[in-house]
């Protein structure tokens, strides 16, 4: 698959069951199927979005900032998707959109886990 060309104002999910390889699941309705995060989103996608995608998946909380790249500022917002018993990190949802601009509807994400 080639790199989305906008990746701003998508949803991108990021499956992170496996800690050693996460797997790009979808950006905005198009599904991706674990397939590589650095090979299916943007340039610039990957500047704002890559290194916070990691920051969460490290301390599970939530990334909300505004962060100027090739002189425009940007709202960038990371946050965990945790499992509900063990609080364990099954996924990361992203998404920037220009600063100023509303965030689009969050998509229903959510993780089950046996007890």
């Amino acid at each position: 698959m080639q790199a989305s060309e906008d990746t701003s104002s998508e949803w991108i999910l990021v499956d992170h069951l496996n800690k050693e390889q996460s797997g790009l699941l979808s950006i905005g309705r198009d599904n991706y199927h674990g397939a590589s995060v650095r090979k299916n989103i943007s340039a610039l996608a990957r500047e704002l979005l890559v290194d916070r995608i990691r920051v969460v998946a490290d301390t599970i909380t939530v990334i909300d900032e505004t962060v100027t790249r090739r002189g425009v500022d940007y709202r960038v917002r990371v946050e965990p998707i945790v499992s509900p018993a063990s609080s364990g990190l099954v996924a990361v949802l992203a998404i920037f959109v220009h600063a100023g601009e509303e965030l689009p509807p969050r998509p229903v994400v959510g993780a089950l886990e046996w007890v």
